[in-house]
């Protein structure tokens, strides 16, 4: 007797692709990755630069793939100034 097929069996069967990872980064990830402090990502954020957190609880994530897509969007334009030695 043939048996009958179960949710997992369903879902391991699936065509669909497996979901793909969401990874979420801290501010000070974001921060370190991009050279600029706490202050100037807030700046960044609140002038539409970057995307704004999600928030989970009292702690703020961003997704990667969100600020990879706002960064290649933007260029250099997020990038910190260089600064020149003087002499």
């Amino acid at each position: 007797m043939p048996r009958s097929e179960t949710a997992m069996d369903f879902l391991s069967s699936s065509t669909s692709p497996p979901p793909q990872e969401v990874r979420l980064i801290s501010a000070r990830q974001l921060c370190d990755a991009i050279g600029v402090s706490r202050p100037t990502l807030q700046r960044y954020i609140d002038a539409g630069r970057l995307p704004a957190p999600i928030k989970l609880g009292k702690v703020d994530r961003w997704r990667l793939r969100d600020v990879e897509a706002a960064l290649d969007a933007a260029g250099d334009s997020v990038q910190p100034p260089r600064l020149s030695a003087t002499p």
